[in-house]
């Protein structure tokens, strides 16, 4: 006999009919998501948050959806001992940390990659570093601290000329699409969403010296299925967030991931359809290999070169709104150069008439 016929005879209580539609809804994602992914070279998914809205648990939540096992602890979080779990370095998750998994074999699914904070408070080019990092300049294993380090001591001319310079690797780490993750139980950090923002879209932002154009998707986290039963009102949140972004709500995940308030100790035993079913529906949406890069060839260095002779027809005023050193040519060499041409001009002509006469 049938499982529906048995239902029809002896019918299941709502919460183990509800699993099984989340479980048959979580099989249907991640057959699609084996397909979007194919053999292609994978897409690299940059997470960017500050301290707190959940940004390595939103990664960990990822590898346990995809598993189909338990939870495990890839990317560190928490507070351990009353110091904060901080990423410092750039870290790569290769295939969402499925490489083992033999449900994906010979699949691309993308690298996940970790960003360390940027401060906020002015004191580094924050959009800057993040347009040297969407670039693939920084690797697996690589620091801010030391392009910080670097600024501090030459300038932001001497760090864009540092970074100009072409690597083998950074078509490997360039960035394809951008994941910000924000918490609603913190205020937004829109500095960080503002400089993420126009750095990864400079058509949006005007600044037409830069072409590459990576799409951004956002994740407001404490917002999922089990806050939501908690606090109804996160609507303001949600709307501000997706302003900020300047996002539509299809690109929006509002999660709740596998933590110590939502589970206890129970996803280290087995996953939860619950959790899992929002986040491969969004993966869905950040896969689709149909959104594109747009100018993905572009090379840091190509943007410096470009913006180069673009300075060099700009006034000294307009220089300085752009961030770069005006050089104002003193007025007496204004005047030397124009007496110069105009001496040239008139030999030319006095030329020209003395071989017609």
């Amino acid at each position: 006999m049938s499982d529906d016929r048995v239902e029809d005879l002896l019918p299941l209580p709502d919460y183990i009919k509800e699993r099984k539609e989340l479980l048959r809804r979580k099989k249907s994602c991640i057959q699609e998501i084996i397909q979007l992914c194919g053999t292609e070279p994978p897409l690299n998914v940059c997470v960017i948050g500050t301290y707190g809205a959940g940004k390595s648990s939103f990664i960990n939540t990822i590898a346990a959806a995809l598993s189909g096992k338990r939870w495990r602890e890839y990317a560190g979080i928490g507070d351990y001992g009353g110091k904060r779990g901080v990423t410092t370095y750039v870290q790569r998750f290769s295939r969402c940390c499925q490489e083992k998994n033999a449900r994906f074999a010979g699949k691309s699914l993308p690298n996940l990659i970790d960003i360390p904070g940027i401060q906020e408070d002015g004191s580094v080019p924050a959009e800057e570093l993040l347009r040297i990092f969407f670039f693939g300049k920084l690797g697996h294993g690589d620091g801010l601290k030391e392009a910080i380090d670097y600024y501090s001591e030459h300038g932001i001319e001497g760090l864009k000329d540092k970074y100009s310079q072409n690597t083998k690797d950074e078509n490997v780490y360039k960035i394809s699409r951008i994941i910000f993750v924000a918490s609603a139980r913190q205020n937004l950090p829109e500095n960080l969403i503002k400089s993420v923002v126009n750095a990864a879209q400079p058509i949006g932002s005007g600044r037409d010296r830069y072409k590459r154009t990576v799409p951004i998707f956002g994740v407001l986290t404490h917002a999922g299925p089990v806050e939501r039963k908690a606090d109804g009102d996160l609507e303001n949140a949600e709307k501000q967030f997706m302003q900020s972004l300047g996002i539509s709500r299809h690109r929006l995940l509002l999660c709740s991931n596998y933590c110590d308030d939502i589970d206890g100790t129970y996803r280290t035993e087995d996953v939860i359809p619950e959790l899992d079913v929002p986040v491969l529906e969004f993966l869905v949406q950040v896969f689709d290999r149909s959104l594109s890069v747009l100018h993905d060839d572009e090379t840091y260095k190509e943007t410096q070169q470009r913006a180069s002779c673009h300075d060099m027809l700009l006034p000294s005023d307009t220089k300085e709104q752009h961030g770069r050193a005006a050089t104002v040519t003193p007025w007496y060499l204004t005047r030397t150069y124009i007496t110069v041409i105009a001496v040239l001009f008139l030999a030319i002509m006095y030329t020209l008439l003395t071989k017609k006469g």
